[in-house]
């Protein structure tokens, strides 16, 4: 049995994680678990938050989640970039558990044991005791802006992986299906660029590797977009860098977007940008999970939750966290932390309404041919009955 887990600082990687589990961030082209799911083999079981558990159940069929009993297995940390021959070795190792500068990322423990660890709270309260410990080298994500700083690996080495279909030459790979207009300039001499299918790249286009565009994706004219990654069905525009997309989320206008990372069903109005550096070239510093971080480094802008809109000229300060279905209106900067749910005005918040967000939210996911579940309303009513 493989059981992939969460753990006590999932909370880190706000806003991104209140929707969904650690593994199912965006970590390349694909998310943690689709990564994770192509290197094992067998039955899976997922240790989650309590609050996810429904979505986690609905969103992967498959997956036995937070099960009452347990057997001989080992044990992944989901938001951790796994290889086959880092698996292996915790396969090989019983009783050993494995950390990676500090933080425990892996076991191999029997079912026994295992229930131990459950009764004493589990990897989401506290590491597991009493067992041999060994050091592995695997790249495991503590901040969103971990993932964000990983992008030009994440795509080089999604190349051996992911089966497009067509290569224009060494380091751009085209889907047959995709559509690139005329007048489009495909510059991979810092990083491959990768088009999945169904994309469509508009005219007047500078697109520069790094680069992923998921499928369905709609670049529109005069955009220069680079070292980014961008899930399915997302509305592209303007100048976009070092950012990660989850999926079904538009900025398709003219504004900057640079070293953030955006959810799923987000819209940025016209002319929406933020800033990415400060201007006395210092460490940027971001409020995570009730406290004060240094990011650990001079690039980092926004980082917005799943549902959330922004109005047209929205200017967003560096190292702004928005958090799930908000709505912001400011014609000037905004407060810099924005928890979930909160209609900002020009300096004054509210609480969003909860049947005027699931009205707009139905209206928004119904024009691409999508419908609100019970179980997404279920996580979404949990996070705003916290606020």
């Amino acid at each position: 049995m493989i059981y992939i887990f969460e753990d006590q600082f999932t909370l880190d990687l706000e806003p991104i994680v209140f929707t969904r589990p650690s593994f199912g961030i965006r970590s390349g082209p694909e998310t943690f678990y689709e990564q994770l799911i192509q290197l094992i083999d067998g039955p899976v079981s997922g240790i989650v938050r309590k609050d996810i558990e429904l979505i986690v159940q609905n969103n992967y069929p498959t997956m036995s989640v937070n099960p009452s009993s347990f057997g001989d297995g080992i044990w992944l940390l989901g938001c951790t970039y796994w290889t086959s021959e880092t698996i292996q070795l915790i396969h090989d190792s019983p009783n050993t558990v494995f950390k990676s500068k500090g933080r425990t990322v892996g076991a191999n423990i029997t079912g026994f044991q295992a229930k131990e660890w459950i009764e004493k709270g589990g990897p989401l309260n506290n590491d597991i005791q009493g067992l041999n410990e060994k050091n592995i080298n695997v790249y495991s994500v503590r901040f969103l802006w971990d993932i964000i700083r990983h992008i030009p690996k994440s795509i080089s080495s999604a190349i051996d992986t992911i089966s497009i279909g067509s290569t224009e030459n060494d380091d751009t790979y085209i889907h047959p299906t995709s559509i690139i207009h005329d007048q489009v300039i495909l510059n991979s001499k810092l990083g491959p660029i990768i088009i999945d299918e169904n994309v469509e790249i508009h005219p007047f286009t500078l697109l520069e590797g790094p680069l992923y565009l998921g499928k369905g994706t709609i670049v529109k004219p005069h955009s220069h977009i680079k070292e980014s990654i961008f899930g399915p069905q997302c509305k592209l525009g303007g100048e976009i860098h070092s950012c990660i997309f989850q999926s079904y989320s538009n900025k398709v206008h003219d504004g900057h977007l640079g070293d953030s990372f955006i959810g799923e069903w987000v819209n940025l109005g016209a002319g929406t940008t933020n800033s990415n550096l400060k201007n006395d070239y210092s460490n940027v510093v971001i409020d995570v999970n009730g406290a004060k971080r240094d990011s650990g480094g001079l690039f980092l802008g926004s980082l917005i939750g799943d549902h959330t809109k922004t109005a047209i000229g929205t200017q967003l300060n560096t190292g702004t966290v928005i958090g799930t279905g908000c709505n912001i209106l400011a014609h000037s900067f905004p407060m810099k932390n924005i928890k979930p749910f909160t209609f900002y005005l020009n300096g004054k918040k509210r609480k969003m309404n909860w049947d005027s967000f699931i009205e707009s939210t139905s209206i928004v996911k119904s024009r691409r041919n999508q419908f609100l579940t019970p179980v997404e309303m279920d996580v979404l009513e949990r996070i705003y009955n916290k606020q």
